[in-house]
């Protein structure tokens, strides 16, 4: 679910960047700021705003995934060939018909790219949640395992993940 929620969201916040010149010279510093955040170190501050359970795993993984989405989102719609846009300016296109005409359809690409990323990052995510805080799932029986010293329940919970 925080995987779909995050490329929603970021391929959303990557159309406002691209559609609203002075709202994206604002928002992406922030987008590339907070990209450089550690992950790891959000997982004990999810689990102290929502508790254990599903909630921090679905956050963490939705801040994990959310920036590769946006932000190969956006180099597709910012890597458009300029004479494919002074082509579309010179017959009176509107700026939203260039966005969905020409640059969403040259960003797909990119996109996919952008979510092979982030699904991969989003298994991360949830295994990192679990072992914050979880009474179940595979992060948990790794770190279980691990105080326990079961070398072969660790290496077959890795076995699942990849």
């Amino acid at each position: 679910f925080g995987f779909l929620v995050s490329v929603v969201v970021g391929v959303a916040i990557a159309l406002v960047i691209v559609s609203f010149d002075w709202l994206g010279r604002a928002l992406y510093p922030l987008v590339v700021l907070f990209q450089n955040v550690p992950k790891v170190a959000l997982a004990p501050i999810f689990i102290l705003w929502f508790g254990y359970g599903l909630a921090p795993k679905i956050g963490l993984i939705l801040v994990i995934a959310f920036f590769p989405v946006t932000l190969s989102m956006l180099a597709g719609m910012q890597s458009v060939d300029r004479s494919l846009l002074s082509l579309m300016n010179s017959v009176g296109a509107s700026p939203t018909q260039i966005l969905f005409r020409i640059r969403v359809p040259h960003s797909l690409p990119n996109l996919m790219a952008g979510t092979k990323i982030a699904a991969t990052l989003s298994v991360i995510g949830a295994i990192v949640g679990e072992f914050a805080g979880a009474s179940d799932g595979l992060g948990y029986v790794i770190q279980c395992a691990s105080t326990q010293l079961d070398t072969a329940l660790v290496f077959a919970a890795l076995l699942l993940v990849s």
